[in-house]
């Protein structure tokens, strides 16, 4: 994993130089919080968000380790109204049920759609994930997602953002929903927590809890951390993550 995580990095300092952020929007990104922003690419720029993050995931048939999760979002601004996206993940994981292990790693699929804006501070987004990849990680089938995404600033400072949404296969449905509170500690730095609740037919409900930071080292360049645990679960699991996104001209 190191070497993809190297080239990210090269492509975020790459970026960084003055000339490339002078005449470009401060960036807005829909990690590392799992609720996506209301917010929308501006057209003609693009920007390439990605993370790090190791879980643990308790299940009733044993323990599930993931040891690297690598996330990968590209978001292009086709208009004023649409945003174009491109998502893929590549996993690490070790599975313990009694005696048995498993280890299985590879690409986890390919999600792709739009976020359409609908109103200031409310958007929706429509995704297809594609079952590419490793058959033990990726959806079983074309999935199609729909997530309603609205946002609303309580002060200068704090905001308050949420979603709403679900994900279809043939068989089963899931759906979910989640909320954030963010403070901008200042101009570069802010934090935030968050809740989160899934559900479907014939499964224990799955809610979690998160809070990270973001810092803004230039306008078209953010770094983030983030944890979470899951609550009410006799052995809850937990996940922790990094990442870096950047914003560049089309």
């Amino acid at each position: 994993m190191r070497p993809v995580l190297c080239v990210i990095i090269l492509v975020g300092l790459c970026g960084a130089g003055p000339v490339a952020f002078t005449q470009i929007p401060e960036i807005s990104t829909d990690r590392p919080d799992i609720t996506e922003s209301a917010a929308l690419v501006p057209a003609g720029l693009w920007q390439l968000e990605s993370g790090l993050m190791r879980e643990r995931i308790s299940e009733e048939s044993g323990e599930l380790r993931r040891l690297a999760v690598v996330e990968v979002l590209a978001r292009v601004g086709v208009s004023d109204l649409i945003e174009a996206r491109l998502g893929a993940g590549y996993v690490h994981q070790r599975a313990s049920a009694g005696d048995a292990l498993s280890a299985d790693r590879g690409l986890a699929g390919i999600m792709t759609g739009a976020k359409l804006r609908l109103a200031e501070g409310a958007a929706l987004l429509a995704h297809l994930h594609i079952p590419v990849g490793h058959q033990n990680l990726r959806v079983p089938e074309v999935a199609p997602e729909l997530v309603l995404a609205g946002e609303m600033p309580l002060s200068e400072r704090f905001e308050l953002s949420g979603n709403a949404g679900g994900i279809w296969l043939s068989d089963e449905a899931a759906v979910f929903a989640s909320t954030a509170l963010g403070f901008d500690v200042t101009d570069r730095l802010g934090v935030f927590i968050e809740g989160y609740w899934a559900g479907a037919m014939d499964a224990q409900p799955l809610y979690q809890a998160e809070t990270g930071l973001t810092y803004l080292p230039a306008s078209s360049l953010q770094l983030d951390c983030t944890g979470g645990v899951t609550l009410f679960d006799s052995d809850p699991g937990w996940f922790l993550g990094l990442g870096l996104s950047v914003r560049f001209p089309r």
